[in-house]
Parts: C-alpha cells; sequence; structure tokens
C-alpha cells in the first residue's frame, strides 16, 4: 500500500475518533499497564538527547535505533501527544505519542530520565488497544 495513503488512513481514523466518540488507544494503553505491569516487559531503549528534544524527536530517534533495517520505519506521522499518568507497579508521569507509519499505529511511551541517562521509551502496537479491553 502506498505509503502516503496509509498515512492519510491513519490521520482519518484519527478524526473519526475525535468525532464519533471511538476507543482512545492512548488511554486504553494507560489502563492495561497500569492494571498489568508486564505490559512493560520487553526492551525499552534509551534515547539519548536533552529534556528540551520534542516527542517527535524522540519518536525519530527511536525509529531511527530499534527498528530492524529491511524494515525500518522511516515516515510516521503523529496523531497524538498526551501526557499520561501511569499508576500500578511503575506509577509516573509518561509522555505518551500515538503516531501512525507505514507498518501500523505505534504508541511510543516516553519519560525522560536525567541528562546522563536521557529518555526511556517503549513501543506499542496500537491496534491492541484500539478497543476497549475492560
Amino acid at each position: 500500500m502506498n505509503k502516503t495513503l496509509l498515512l492519510a488512513l491513519l490521520g482519518l481514523v484519527m478524526i473519526c475518533r475525535v468525532l464519533f466518540g471511538a476507543p482512545d488507544p492512548i488511554s486504553n494503553l494507560v489502563d492495561e499497564v497500569s492494571k498489568n505491569s508486564q505490559e512493560l516487559n520487553g526492551r525499552s531503549p534509551t534515547i539519548h538527547l536533552p529534556k528540551t528534544a520534542k516527542p517527535e524527536e524522540v519518536v525519530a530517534a527511536y525509529f531511527a535505533n530499534t527498528t530492524d533495517p529491511k524494515g525500518k520505519i522511516r515516515d510516521f506521522e503523529i496523531l497524538e501527544t498526551k501526557q499520561v499518568k501511569v499508576s500500578g507497579c511503575f506509577p509516573d508521569n509518561y509522555t505518551a505519542v500515538w503516531c501512525g507509519t507505514e507498518y501500523g499505529g505505534r504508541i511510543i511511551l516516553m519519560k525522560f530520565l536525567s541528562p546522563e541517562g536521557g529518555w526511556w521509551t517503549m513501543s506499542f502496537f496500537a491496534r491492541y488497544y484500539m478497543q476497549d479491553r475492560k
């Protein structure tokens, strides 16, 4: 499928979600992570950018450093950015970025650790959080 068309369709999904009250994948992810800390198992690369880095810069660095060279995510569009609070085993404030890519939607959860530690990040497939999982 054409990358531009895919990104346009993901943008349309976002508009429909806002207009028709479709499920909120970021809120669903936060609810799931707050209830089940197992959701935070997996690769969580550190991105060495300053605290002043914009979410899109952190996301771009995440994709550049973590995706397979054969399936490298080069094109993405940020659909929504939200400040969220996760409770449970890892309570803290995070930035959640829902983005469309040529390989489907992703939600990147990120948090600035320190100037030496950079940004903690973790990626989730948005399709798993498109429906209310309550």
